[in-house]
This record gives C-alpha cells, sequence and structure tokens, in this order.
C-alpha cells in the first residue's frame, strides 16, 4: 500500500478519485494543524500532492492509448528514426514519414498531430528546420488556440518558440554512435547551469561517447575551474585541433586565455575572431577586459563606448558594466591628473564629471560641475550632464533636464531627445508618488506624447501615457489607449499585464459588460493566470449575474487554476443566498479551514488570498446558517463581524486580544491585534503588544519581523532595538549567517547610541565576542565597567571574565591576568574554574611556568573533575617537558598511568603523553585502548581524530583511512549523515576536524571539506587563541599538499607561535625544515628527540 494513501487514511478504498482525495486531506486537517505540529503537516500536504499527482498521471495514460492501427505503426518508425541520430537529423527521412497517409487524410490528420505532440513531450530534442518541416505538416502554430485546450500550455509554448527560432542546437555537429543517448548528453549540458549537477553532467557527457564543440567548451570551463589544469588542457588542445574553425569555439579558446592570464595565446584568439566579425560583442568586452587588466584604461574605454553605440537597444551584461566601471575608474586619475596641469580646463573638468557620472559617483561629479564655465563648454552638453549628475536630486534633475530639452528644441536638435522626454516623465511621477500630488501628471503626459510623436512606434511610451491617464483617473482615455496597445503590439509580445490593466480599468467603470471583454481576452492568452478570474468573479458576485457566475466558475474549472482567492471566491458564492444548500454547508467549512491553513502555510504554493480575515468571516456565515453558535461565535470573534464602524472594530479587537494576554493564551491574542494593525498599520502599542506575544511564544521569525515594522515607524524604540540585537545575535549563533552579524551589531551599536548605559555597552560588547572581535569587546565592555552600578552581579560577574577573555585574545596578558584575578576575589567560586584555565593560560604565554602550574593544580583542586584533572596534568606535563624537569614530567606521567587503571578516559591524555614524547607506537596502542573502553560516541570521535594524527606521523596511511571511515560512521549512525554534524554555532570547528582527518588519511575529499571550512564562518568565541589557529593549519595542509613546502612550513610556524606545545606541529615543521634544507626555527627543538631517549632512560631506572 502506497504511504500518501495511508497517510491521508483512504489505503482501504476501491475507486480513489480527486474528490476522495481532497475529502480526505480536509479531514486529516482538522487534526493536523501547521502551529502545532508543523512536521506533521508538511507530511499530510506532500501525501495530498503526491496522491493528486499520481491521479493526473494515470488520468493522463489513459487519455493517450492509440487506438488507430494505423498511427500506432507510424508512432513507431518515428521512434524508430528518433533513437538513430543520423535519421532523426535527416529532412529526407522526415519528409518521408510526414507524407504518409495518417498525415495527410483530413479525418486522421488532427489525431496524428495530437499523437506527435504526446510522443513529442518526452522526445523534443529535434533541429529547428525538423521542428518546421513538423509545423508545414501539423499547422501547430496557426492551431495553437485549439490545443492550447488540450495540451500543458508551458509544453505547448516550448513547441512554438521551437518552431519560430533559428537558434538552437548545432546538431550537424553532433559526433558518436548513431544509437547513443543524446537526449542524455543534451539534457547534461543544460544541467551544468546549476552547481550542484555538474560533476554529475560532467561525468555523463565524458562517458556518452559523443563529442560536439559546446560539450567540449563545457568540460574546458569546468575542469579549469576546478584547476584540473592536465584535463583542462587536453579538452583545450582538442578543440583547437578540431574544431578552431567555429566562431564560437575560437571565442571560448580565447576567454580561457584570458582566464589563464596566457595573454600572447588571448591576443592570436581575439584577432582571430575579431577578423572574422569585428562587432562580436562578447569578444570586444573580453578585449577590454584585458586592457583594463594591462592599466590601458583609455582603449578599453573607447572600444566599450562603441559597443554602445553600435546598439539601437543597449542592454549590458554584468561583465561589460564591471569593466566599464574598471575602465572608467581607471581613467578619471588620469584626467585628474591632466586637469592638475591644466586647472583652467573646462573641457577636460567636462570629461571628468562624465566619467563620475558613468560609475554613479554623482557628488563628486556635481562638485566638478560646479567649477565649470559655462561660457567655455557646450551648453546643451552641460544641462544634459547636470541632469544625469543630480539622479539624487530629483528637483534638480527634473529642472536640468528640462533646460536641456528647451536648449534642444530651440536649436531643433531632436536626436535622442525623446528618451530625455521619457526620463523627464520618469521623474514627474516619482515625485508625484512621493508628493501625491497629481497636478504635475498634466505636465508629464505632455512630455510623453512629444516621445511619441518623434518616436511613433515605440509603444513604450504609449504604455506610460496610459500609466499617466489611470494615475489621473481618466478610465474612458485608459480603455482607448489598452485597445490601441492590443492592436499595434506584435504578434509574440507579452500581452499579461496590459489585459490585468485594462480588467482592472474596467472594474474601475464598474462595466460588468466591459469587464466580461476584457476577462475573454485574458483567459484567451493566458487562462492560466487566475488575476482576470479573481476579478470577474468579484463583480459577478456584486451584480449577482447568477448565469455569468456559472460560465466564469466553468472556466476556472476547465483551466484546473490554482489559486486560494478562486477557492475561497467559489466558496463564497455557494453561501449567497440564492445557491446556499443546507447539505453542502459542512464541505464549505471545511474547504475555508483548508484555505486558511494553506494560506498560513509559508510553503504554500500559489497564495494569493488577499484576506484570511475575509475567510473567518464566511466560515461565521457558515456556522451561523447551520445554527452552530459556539462554533459561529468562535469564528466571529475572529472578526468581529457585528462591527461596522472601523474604529469600533480596533477597540473591540485590542479589548479581546489584551484580555487573552493577561491569562496567558497569547496564541488566541494574536489574530485580533493583526485586526487592529489592518486598520492601523503604524500603531506602536499594537505592534509592542504583538511583539510581546511573540516573545512569550519564542517565535524569533516573527518577532524580527515585528521589530523590523516598529523601527521603521520609529527608529528610536528602544525595546525594539534591544529585541532586534538580541534576536540577530541569536540568528547569527544558529545560522553563521554575516548578515545577521552584522544586523545585531547594527542593532547593538543603536541600542548603546540611545542608552549608553553600562548594561547597553555590555550587550554590544557580547555581540563582538561571538563575532570573535576582542577590540571592539574591549572597548564597550571597558565602557560597561565604568558605569557598572547598573548592572546585577551575575551581569558584572560576566563582564569580568569576558574582559579577562578579550584581553588574553588580544595578548595582553597583564590586563588578561588584573581581571582573571578579579574574579577570583569574588566570594562565589562558581567561576573561580575559569579564571584559572585564563591565569595558567597567560603566565603560560608569558613563560613564567610556575605560576601557571600554580593555576592548573588550583583549578584541578577546586574542580574536582576527572576531565579537568586529566586536562590539566596534560598541560602540566606539556610545560614541564618545554622546561626539561624530566623527573616531574615522570611524576604527571605515572600518575596519569594510576589514574588510568579507573578512569578509562586517562587513557586518551596518557596517549596524547606518549604522542608529545615522539612515541608514536606507544601512542598508537594506548588510543586503540581508549577506543575500545570508551562508551559514548562523542569521546569515541575525539580520540579517533588523534589516532589518525598518529597514523599519518608514521606514514601508516592505510590504517588512517580506516580510522577515517569508523570516524565517518560513527557520525552518521549518530546524527544521520555527516552534514547533519557540519551545522550550527560549532560548525567551523566540526569541519576543521573532519578537513583535518580527510589530510591524515590522505583522502581525495580533502578539498570538499577545505571549501566548506573557508567558506564556513566562526561564530564562537575563540576563547584561547588570538588567530583562528585552524586556519593556519587548513592553509598548511593545502599548501603541503600542493607541493609548496616553504609556504607550508610558513603557515606550521605562525601556529607556533600561537600554540607551542602542539608537538604534531613541531614535528612538521622539523620535517620540512629538514626537507628544505633549512636551518631549526625553533628554539630547542632539536632536543627534542634528545629528551625523549632521556625519559626513557629515566623511566628504565
Amino acid at each position: 500500500m502506497k504511504d500518501q494513501h495511508t497517510i491521508l487514511g483512504i489505503d482501504n478504498v476501491e475507486e480513489i478519485t480527486e474528490d476522495v482525495i481532497k475529502k480526505a486531506y480536509r479531514a486529516k486537517l482538522k487534526t493536523v494543524h501547521p502551529e502545532d505540529d508543523p512536521e506533521g503537516f508538511k507530511k499530510l500536504r506532500q501525501a495530498y500532492e503526491v496522491a493528486l499527482s499520481e491521479l493526473k498521471n494515470k488520468a493522463n495514460e489513459a487519455e493517450y492509448i492509440i487506438e488507430d492501427p494505423e498511427i500506432a505503426s507510424w508512432i513507431e518508425k518515428i521512434d524508430k528514426i528518433y533513437n538513430y541520430f543520423p535519421k532523426r537529423i535527416s529532412v529526407d527521412e522526415w519528409k518521408i514519414l510526414l507524407k504518409d497517409e495518417v498525415c495527410t487524410d483530413l479525418d486522421r490528420c488532427d489525431v496524428t498531430r495530437e499523437v506527435l505532440l504526446v510522443y513529442i513531450m518526452t522526445h523534443f530534442r529535434l533541429p529547428g528546420y525538423i521542428w518546421k518541416q513538423i509545423d508545414d505538416t501539423f499547422n501547430i502554430v496557426y492551431d495553437q488556440e485549439a490545443l492550447f485546450e488540450i495540451f500543458n500550455s508551458n509544453f505547448l509554448k516550448y513547441v512554438i518558440k521551437a518552431i519560430k527560432s533559428e537558434q538552437g542546437w548545432d546538431y550537424s555537429l553532433f559526433e558518436g554512435e548513431p544509437t547513443a543517448n543524446y537526449d542524455a548528453y543534451i539534457g547534461a549540458l543544460i544541467k551544468l547551469n546549476h552547481e550542484e549537477c555538474m560533476k554529475e553532467s560532467i561525468d555523463l557527457i565524458e562517458n556518452s561517447g559523443i563529442i560536439h564543440p559546446t560539450g567540449e567548451i563545457d568540460k574546458m570551463i569546468y575542469y579549469t575551474n576546478i584547476d584540473d589544469i592536465e584535463k583542462a588542457t587536453q579538452v583545450e588542445q582538442f578543440l583547437r585541433d578540431r574544431f578552431s574553425h567555429i566562431l564560437n569555439v575560437q571565442y571560448n579558446l580565447a576567454m580561457i586565455s584570458l582566464y589563464k592570464e596566457n595573454f600572447d595565446q588571448f591576443i592570436i584568439d581575439c584577432d582571430t575572431v575579431l577578423n572574422k566579425e569585428p562587432n562580436h560583442y562578447g569578444m570586444n568586452v573580453a578585449l577590454a577586459r584585458f586592457n583594463v587588466i594591462k592599466e590601458r584604461y583609455k582603449e578599453a574605454y573607447d572600444i566599450l563606448n562603441k559597443l554602445k553605440e553600435m546598439s539601437s537597444n543597449w542592454n549590458p551584461d554584468k561583465e561589460f558594466t564591471e569593466t566599464y566601471d574598471e575602465a572608467v575608474k581607471g581613467l578619471i586619475p588620469q584626467v585628474i591628473e591632466a586637469l592638475d596641469k591644466n586647472t583652467e580646463d573646462d573641457n577636460i573638468k567636462m570629461h571628468l564629471a562624465k566619467l563620475y557620472n558613468k560609475i554613479n559617483e554623482f557628488e563628486k561629479g556635481i562638485k566638478i560641475a560646479e567649477t565649470i564655465n559655462i561660457e567655455n563648454v557646450n551648453l546643451i552638453e552641460y544641462y544634459k550632464l547636470l541632469s544625469g549628475l543630480y539622479y539624487i536630486n530629483l528637483e534638480k534633475s527634473k529642472e536640468y533636464t528640462l533646460k536641456y530639452i528647451e536648449a534642444c528644441e530651440e536649436i531643433n536638435q531632436l536626436d535622442k531627445i525623446d528618451l530625455f522626454y521619457e526620463r523627464l516623465v520618469a521623474i514627474i511621477l516619482n515625485l508625484a508618488d512621493k508628493t501625491e500630488d497629481k497636478s504635475s501628471l498634466e505636465v508629464a503626459l505632455k512630455y510623453i506624447n512629444k516621445a511619441i510623436e518623434i518616436d511613433k512606434e515605440n509603444l513604450k511610451y504609449v504604455f506610460i501615457s496610459l500609466k499617466i491617464y489611470k494615475e489621473m483617473e481618466d478610465y474612458e482615455k485608459c480603455l482607448a489607449l489598452c485597445d490601441y496597445l492590443d492592436r499595434e503590439l506584435e504578434e509574440d509580445h507579452d500581452r499579461l499585464d496590459l489585459y490585468k490593466m485594462r480588467i482592472d480599468i474596467c472594474e474601475k467603470l464598474k462595466s460588468i459588460n466591459l469587464i466580461l471583454e476584457s476577462y475573454m481576452k485574458l483567459v484567451k492568452h493566458y487562462p492560466e493566470d487566475p488575476h482576470g478570474h479573481i476579478v470577474t468573479l468579484n463583480m459577478c458576485i456584486v451584480a449577482n449575474d447568477q448565469e455569468l457566475t456559472e460560465n466564469v466558475l466553468s472556466w476556472i474549472n476547465a483551466y484546473k487554476i490554482e489559486s486560494l482567492e478562486l477557492e475561497f471566491l467559489k466558496m463564497k458564492i455557494m453561501l449567497l443566498p440564492d445557491n446556499i444548500e443546507h447539505d453542502k454547508v459542512e464541505h464549505v467549512i471545511d474547504v475555508l479551514s483548508t484555505i486558511i491553513a494553506l494560506a498560513e502555510d509559508n510553503e504554500t504554493e500559489h497564495n494569493d488570498l488577499k484576506d484570511i480575515n475575509q475567510v473567518y468571516f464566511t466560515i461565521a456565515q457558515a456556522y451561523t446558517f447551520l445554527e452552530e453558535t459556539d462554533k459561529g461565535l468562535e469564528n466571529i470573534k475572529k472578526c468581529i463581524e457585528h462591527l461596522t464602524n472601523e474604529e469600533d472594530i480596533y477597540v473591540a479587537n485590542q479589548l479581546m486580544a489584551n484580555s487573552l494576554q493577561q491569562i496567558g493564551d497569547y496564541i488566541s491574542a494574536i489574530p485580533f491585534y493583526e485586526n487592529c494593525l489592518r486598520i492601523i498599520p503604524d500603531s506602536i502599542y499594537t505592534l509592542s503588544k504583538l511583539m510581546n506575544c511573540y516573545v512569550n511564544l519564542d517565535e524569533s521569525a516573527k518577532l524580527l519581523e515585528i521589530a523590523e515594522r516598529i523601527i521603521e515607524i520609529d527608529s528610536e524604540n528602544i525595546s525594539a532595538i534591544f529585541l532586534l540585537q538580541v534576536l540577530y545575535r541569536n540568528k547569527f549563533k544558529e545560522t553563521t549567517n554575516q548578515k545577521d552579524y552584522l544586523k545585531a551589531v547594527k542593532y547593538g551599536k543603536k541600542f548603546v547610541e540611545i542608552d549608553n548605559s553600562a548594561y547597553a555597552n555590555f550587550r554590544l560588547g557580547i555581540i563582538y565576542e561571538l563575532g570573535n572581535d576582542p577590540i571592539n569587546v574591549v572597548i564597550h565592555l571597558e565602557k560597561a565597567m565604568q558605569f557598572r552600578e547598573g548592572l546585577v552581579a551575575a551581569d558584572y560577574t560576566e563582564l569580568i571574565i569576558k574582559l579577562a577573555i578579550a584581553y588574553k585574545l588580544l595578548k595582553n596578558y597583564n590586563k588578561a591576568i588584573e581581571y582573571a584575578l578579579k574574579i577570583i576575589w569574588i566570594p562565589d567560586k562558581t567561576n573561580h574554574p575559569k579564571a584559572y584555565s585564563i591565569l595558567s593560560f597567560c603566565y603560560q604565554q608569558k613563560n613564567e611556568y610556575k605560576l601557571a602550574i600554580h593555576y592548573l593544580k588550583q583549578e584541578i583542586k577546586e574542580e574536582d573533575n576527572i576531565f579537568v584533572t586529566l586536562f590539566n596534568l596534560e598541560e602540566i606535563f606539556d610545560i614541564y617537558l618545554l622546561q626539561n624537569e624530566l623527573d616531574k614530567a615522570k611524576k604527571i606521567l605515572q600518575k596519569v598511568i594510576k589514574i588510568s587503571a579507573k578512569e578509562v578516559i586517562a587513557y586518551k591524555v596518557l596517549g596524547g603523553m606518549y604522542f608529545s614524547l615522539y612515541e608514536f607506537e606507544k601512542s598508537i596502542k594506548t588510543y586503540i585502548k581508549a577506543y575500545k573502553t570508551f562508551t559514548t560516541n562523542d569521546t569515541k570521535l575525539l580520540v579517533l581524530n588523534e589516532l589518525a594524527c598518529a597514523y599519518y606521523i608514521t606514514q601508516d596511511f592505510d590504517k588512517a583511512k580506516k580510522v577515517l571511515k569508523l570516524y565517518c560512521d560513527i557520525i552518521i549512525k549518530e546524527y544521520g549523515s555527516i552534514e547533519n554534524k557540519l551545522v550550527g554555532s560549532k560548525s567551523k570547528m566540526e569541519i576543521f576536524t573532519i578537513t583535518s582527518m580527510h589530510f591524515f588519511a590522505e583522502h581525495e575529499d580533502f578539498y570538499k571539506y577545505v571549501e566548506k571550512f573557508n567558506n564556513t564562518c566562526l561564530c564562537i568565541p575563540c576563547n584561547q587563541y588570538s588567530l583562528c589557529v585552524e586556519t593556519l593549519m587548513v592553509k598548511a595542509f593545502v599548501a603541503e599538499k600542493s607541493g609548496d613546502y616553504n609556504k607550508a612550513l610558513l603557515f606550521y610556524r605562525k601556529y607556533h607561535n600561537e600554540v607551542k606545545k602542539d608537538i604534531f606541529v613541531k614535528f612538521k615543521i622539523e620535517e620540512l625544515e629538514k626537507k628544505l634544507n633549512i636551518k631549526p626555527y625553533i628554539i630547542g627543538h632539536k632536543q627534542i628527540k634528545g629528551i625523549k631517549n632521556m625519559f626513557k632512560n629515566l623511566l628504565n631506572r
């Protein structure tokens, strides 16, 4: 039995229909609510959608059974030539097939066409000339209206586009076996646009046995992007040998040469392309980019300007825009230098101001332009320049645009002046929107009409005039312009916006006949867009036109339009006095409840419901009809249906919500507050009350939304500002998204700006702590110390701890010690261990090892925790080793050995000690013992990391790989997948661990995790070191893997400066120094093996 049927509770139903599925879904919705059980609701929704989809597929299969044996035989022939590629692209083969009697017989050709289109739904990779042959035979484009009623509109639009298109795949360039899977190959090329499918698509292309220049180009680009230089070079050479005569191939080869900075080859390739096609857009942009790289900004600027001048309808891409900006920015210093030499040259000033205008540095441009003596320059050009520069000041821009227009008109210089008429109109309309002053609309109309006079064929100007007349509420004129545009627009032009505007205009005219006329236009061309159906159905309800209502509903059902607003209107119609039937009211209530649930679900598609309160109101009406008073009252409360005066409705909702909040029913209170906001959207009081509800419900997403809304209205609202800095800090902790951190900082600063108190500075300090910004932590926590009387005891203690940690990260160890000692002076000993940890670290950095050991021992004494004891003993052991105090180190080792007899966790520490002594075999044995005796997965993972490192040191990479597999298996068992482990605030540290494991095992996925590590933000305070030492380690790994041992050594040394006791790093430094024949960098490092031998002798004695 299928899972979706079980979830819906219809697994025992014999005949499953659409009504059965929908009824079961509505019944389940009564018990599964998206807020109470989001996961259950999601599963229910998925089951509903899958069940409907399966039902639809079965219907389609049944619908397209071929009954005519001759047509069935003909389709078999089509299938044979389609699957034999040379025949598929052969005009002659298709000519023979399309002359078959089943295609020419007038009684059967429509059926044949329909069957062929069904086949093409899954077999559509055909050359353009074959599409045209098919259309010549079956008149698909001509009969498209009839076909749209039968076939999916998106499919049919694809077919029509393929027939009309002059471009597409050059099928003649394919090379390969005739029966190879060419469709899969083309599909793989298309999927290359999606990053997640790239590797899979390239593998398919590589193994397809098919060759096409486009595929080879994509391979070359892919291998170049992943730095597989060998493969990229092979493909590049193959393209040069086989396909260099093709312009697009030559262009892509030039682009690869530019990317690789092989400039000599780029020039050769570029010349080849431009000799064939001098105006080649992409090649000219690339040539300009090359000139920018070479700092030949003037040449780049000239090339790009020439491109602009050649285009009548200019629409630059990102590469052009970026190159142009860089060329202009590079050119500006040269022009400034020229101006310095000729300070009074107004033409140079004009040129410089124009350059600033081109890169949107308007203020700089204005500053230069204001110094120009207009008597020395072309006045028209000057006004044109100022018109653009004052883009940031609409009034000024309007003034200079008008001056430019008047100056041009005066001398009859009308070339491209229509563009400035359009600009002036846009400025006027923007000003009218801001000031709500419609008096200027007549001026806008005057100038857009002038633009129309100059360029009568530019229908964009007519559309602008249509919008102006709509703003002026001259709907009769609007209607005439809509009809004019409908006649004049090209056949394939998108008319959706035009028809939507027309139907809205007809609604304003309150003419049901005109609405119906507009509706028929919209339905004819865009039957699946819900807008026209919604407007028309609303008008039907208002007009109480039963016959028209039935017609519109039949069209909606025929087109199977998915729209919550339409579903609601259908139910509303069923409750009209002339339509209501007692036995159908419960069905109406079920559907309306479903609409509400779907409207509240953020993942619902086609959620165009305008007002959920109207649905509640309609449910209340339905329950009132059924005389179910309690349920009716429940819904009446949600919409306060008995009140008509907005002020009364607002007050009633506010009272209802406040009462519910007082008794702690926050969920019920929220809809009433939302009703209030519909009446007075900017009510700070209501928004604050609503915010309080979400605080108590702990709904962060909603809190963010409400708090941001309050800030839009009242930028100084301290409650919202405080809440926002807390919410974004917590969100950053979860998501590690830098944008959330910046927003937390923004609101933290605003909080301090309004209330420069100890608490405000303390809150901002802990935001900076999360972002690993110790300098700002210190700045704001020191300010908090100045006003510390305003802090409660717990916050004061936390403040001191965080200051000590921040100073430690900044390597200001004396200050860190000062604050750590203050913690010890606090009578409450809860935080003493933290202070001891800070003190021991700082004294180690200051080489005051005696005091460091003292505080490590003090922490052991006060914590009475086996983990702390073992960790600190290991620290003390490492300190003694650093000082060559081997007797003392021996005692610590013996102590840990004794502990290991009782506490298995000690094996991990013991393994680390042997590791520190270069006793790697003993270390490995001890780690294995630790792994076998540990009972929790977290401790097992910890020791496996150490074990992999030990195997790496001993160059036993096979065992390191086994350890890595074991490590991954445990994670998958514990978390479901490795990715699930690598999320949350500690994700970067987790990624570092698994990256290092892959390095130790020399595993091929190492670079995958390096990339993930580099792209992940560290969002927990780094309490130990002033740099993110893990980043240094990963950089060292990458450098070493790539064979750059000098760079690897540099990063290992930087790491060692931060973590002096790390034996693995010492070992790597020693190894690389030997490899590079470099004098040892770490003082005393040579003696490490001597210490090991001395320690052995000591133990033997």
